[in-house]
Protein backbone atom coordinates (compact mmCIF):
# COMPACT_ATOMS: atom_id res chain seq x y z
CA UNK A 1 0.00 0.00 0.00
CA UNK A 2 1.13 3.27 -0.96
CA UNK A 3 1.49 6.14 1.64
CA UNK A 4 1.10 9.41 0.37
CA UNK A 5 2.14 12.19 2.87
CA UNK A 6 1.06 15.79 3.68
CA UNK A 7 3.03 18.50 4.72
CA UNK A 8 2.07 21.91 6.73
CA UNK A 9 3.73 25.35 6.48
CA UNK A 10 4.60 26.69 9.57
CA UNK A 11 3.72 30.12 8.45
CA UNK A 12 0.14 30.02 6.90
CA UNK A 13 -0.74 26.48 7.65
CA UNK A 14 -1.24 25.65 4.16
CA UNK A 15 -0.68 22.17 3.10
CA UNK A 16 0.46 19.82 0.25
CA UNK A 17 0.76 16.51 -0.90
CA UNK A 18 3.10 14.22 -2.65
CA UNK A 19 2.04 13.67 -5.90
CA UNK A 20 3.53 9.91 -5.45
CA UNK A 21 5.21 7.80 -2.52
CA UNK A 22 8.40 9.79 -1.80
CA UNK A 23 8.58 12.62 -4.41
CA UNK A 24 8.56 14.96 -1.07
CA UNK A 25 7.06 18.49 -1.88
CA UNK A 26 8.43 20.65 -4.82
CA UNK A 27 9.39 24.20 -3.72
CA UNK A 28 9.32 23.94 0.15
CA UNK A 29 11.81 24.22 2.31
CA UNK A 30 13.02 24.02 5.68
CA UNK A 31 14.66 26.88 7.82
CA UNK A 32 17.13 25.18 10.13
CA UNK A 33 18.77 26.17 13.35
CA UNK A 34 15.46 28.56 14.20
CA UNK A 35 12.41 28.20 16.09
CA UNK A 36 9.38 30.11 14.68
CA UNK A 37 6.26 30.17 17.27
CA UNK A 38 7.70 27.41 19.17
CA UNK A 39 8.23 25.11 15.98
CA UNK A 40 11.75 24.03 15.62
CA UNK A 41 12.94 23.89 12.34
CA UNK A 42 9.56 24.44 10.10
CA UNK A 43 8.37 23.89 7.38
CA UNK A 44 7.83 26.62 4.53
CA UNK A 45 5.81 26.58 1.40
CA UNK A 46 6.72 27.87 -0.93
CA UNK A 47 5.05 31.16 -1.13
CA UNK A 48 6.37 31.77 2.01
CA UNK A 49 9.78 30.94 1.46
CA UNK A 50 9.70 33.08 -1.57
CA UNK A 51 8.61 36.02 0.98
CA UNK A 52 11.24 35.28 3.78
CA UNK A 53 13.74 34.91 1.10
CA UNK A 54 12.68 38.50 -0.74
CA UNK A 55 13.16 40.14 3.25
CA UNK A 56 16.50 38.64 3.48
CA UNK A 57 17.26 39.62 0.63
CA UNK A 58 16.01 43.11 1.01
CA UNK A 59 17.88 43.42 4.13
CA UNK A 60 21.49 42.66 2.61
CA UNK A 61 20.76 44.81 -0.41
CA UNK A 62 19.88 47.65 1.94
CA UNK A 63 23.69 47.28 4.28
CA UNK A 64 22.19 44.76 6.69
CA UNK A 65 24.43 41.86 7.72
Amino acid sequence: MAVLRTIQCDVCGNTAHEPEPNAGWLGWGSIQGVVFNGVSNPSICPECLAKIMNFIDGGLKNGMD
